[in-house]
């Protein structure tokens, strides 16, 4: 018994499937508390981060797909050493969660969890950047036909992927 927690630490044994089972504690070997219940979930598996990166200062919504993620009771991402997060699961099975700010930019492990505790080791990677400021657009216009060659300056050196109309 620890006093502090004010609880039993147990360690469960290995199970070859999936399943609930019955819990109850014992001191003297005999008088036994009431049952609780003890879930097993399959091994789960990240099998894709959308996106795969996003700004340094966090807040990004990160989905992730992968297998058996919807066994999830208190679902975490965590991110290498940055921060570990809430993350949630929708309807779909995949899960969700908010990216944390990093310091600079970096390329961190993206690891999840169903209960808090035991996390993929896939070594699926987040990468932070500095966010890019346009600073000018030249030309500012062209024909709606399109095909218009326009050249982006931005304060921040960061790979442009693509040029999109923004809201």
């Amino acid at each position: 018994y620890d006093v502090e927690s004010g609880g039993v630490a147990c360690e469960a044994p290995a199970s070859e499937a999936a399943k609930s089972l019955s819990v109850a504690v014992t001191l003297n070997g005999g008088d036994y508390t009431q049952m609780i219940a003890f879930k097993y979930f399959p091994t789960h598996e990240v099998t894709l981060l959308e996106p795969a990166c996003g700004p340094a200062d966090g807040g990004t919504l990160v989905r992730i797909s992968g297998r058996a993620l919807s066994d999830a009771e208190q679902p975490r991402c965590r991110f290498g050493e940055l921060a570990t997060v809430a993350a949630s699961v929708g309807p779909d099975a995949v899960m969700a969660c908010r990216t944390p700010a990093a310091d600079a930019p970096s390329t961190v492990a993206l690891e999840v969890s169903l209960n808090a505790q035991q996390f993929t080791t896939a070594g699926q990677t987040f990468v932070t950047y500095l966010e890019p400021a346009v600073s000018a657009l030249s030309p500012p216009q062209g024909p709606t036909g399109g095909e218009s060659l326009s050249l982006i300056h931005i304060s921040q050196p960061t790979r442009l992927l693509s040029m999109g109309e923004g809201g």
